[in-house]
């Protein structure tokens, strides 16, 4: 896919955030304190909706940290740096095995890890293999996340790697 945009875009390194905005099930309750958050720590929101294939690969391929709600476009992960953070929040007992991030990480060398947030229920049940709602929203316990994003941001400063995705 690299190949394809003709390779990878070396520039300064960005924080990005990626929520569900309107999205009808597992929405971030707070999102606006999340985003506020991030905003102290130099974090983009971009709207990914709006931006083309190529300028979401482009994008990503200049992240050094990225905040992801559960489903809000982790899967673009496989295309950050190597040795990229990225923090994914998700409602509590609900998993993605390894779909999204968690799957890419692994095998890309990024740093994985995972906010497990209290569940707000909706009417809209519909329980997983433990009894929780997958379809549930949730809100993010701000200071869990700001202690992680400073953690990224220290490990970030100490790996940063220009040239992680020239093979």
């Amino acid at each position: 896919m690299l190949s394809a945009i003709g390779g990878p875009r070396i520039q300064d390194r960005r924080r990005l955030y990626l929520g569900r905005g309107d999205a009808n099930w597992r929405r971030v309750e707070n999102e606006a304190e999340v985003k506020a958050l991030l905003a102290e720590y130099g974090f983009e929101s971009p709207e990914m909706h709006l931006l083309t294939p190529r300028q979401q690969i482009e994008m990503m391929s200049g992240a050094s940290i990225v905040v992801a709600a559960g489903g809000a476009n982790a899967i673009l992960s496989h295309f950050a740096p190597q040795h990229s953070v990225h923090i994914v929040m998700h409602p509590r007992d609900v998993g993605t095995g390894p779909w999204g991030g968690l799957g890419g990480s692994v095998f890309l060398r990024q740093v994985y890890d995972r906010i497990e947030c209290d569940p707000v229920l909706t009417d809209k049940a519909r329980p997983n293999i433990y009894g929780r709602d997958e379809t549930s929203n949730y809100r993010v316990n701000l200071g869990e996340l700001r202690s992680k994003v400073e953690f990224a941001i220290r490990h970030a400063s100490h790996t940063r790697i220009d040239n992680a995705l020239k093979l």
